[in-house]
């Protein structure tokens, strides 16, 4: 894995350990261990694919000759319908608050590793969290599984929470994505 700049864009690069001739993959693979090596977030949008070789000295003859991929819903399905919901509990006092995010699969396979994105409203802090990993602490957050909690079977859930403050008049955040796809409110 190399990760660095082509001189105009960020790049991170993958390069095979053997030769491969044909291979069947998972991008969210690699779009799961970009995210944890902090090179992107959970609010990018994935926009195109590539696949082929570098050349180098002796690489005469080296050629991609057939590539395709398949899309298969990444948390969405035809006609706009999510496959994740989440229930967003509060409990609110004077400055502070707690909340319970639960996250739904209710697609019709198992979720391997989840990272939830979402943005606190104006005014909002979090101040310390359970049963997930934070990033960041006001503005855009995101909750990514605690290791234990990472599989979410299909028709399952998972919950965590954070306790946090706020000033002004309280509001819960208006959307929520699933790796990447946006998830329906309950």
């Amino acid at each position: 894995m190399w990760q660095g700049s082509n001189g105009s864009n960020a790049v991170v690069s993958y390069v095979a350990p053997s030769p491969i001739t044909s291979w069947s993959f998972s991008v969210l693979d690699f779009i799961n261990d970009v995210k944890n090596r902090g090179a992107i977030t959970s609010s990018w949008y994935l926009t195109s694919i590539q696949a082929g070789f570098e050349p180098w000295i002796g690489g005469a003859g080296l050629a991609v000759t057939d590539f395709s991929a398949t899309v298969n819903g990444g948390g969405g399905t035809p006609g706009g319908s999510s496959a994740c919901k989440v229930t967003y509990g509060t409990n609110v006092w004077n400055s502070g608050f707690t909340a319970t995010v639960t996250v739904a699969n209710t697609g019709s396979s198992a979720i391997n590793g989840w990272s939830l994105g979402f943005t606190l409203p104006g005014g909002q802090s979090v101040t310390g969290s359970w049963n997930t990993t934070l990033s960041g602490t006001s503005g855009a957050i995101t909750a990514r599984d605690a290791g234990h909690n990472g599989s979410i079977p299909a028709g399952g859930s998972t919950s965590f929470g954070f306790q946090g403050t706020y000033s002004g008049s309280f509001a819960a955040p208006s959307a929520f994505t699933l790796n990447g796809t946006a998830c329906t409110r309950a």
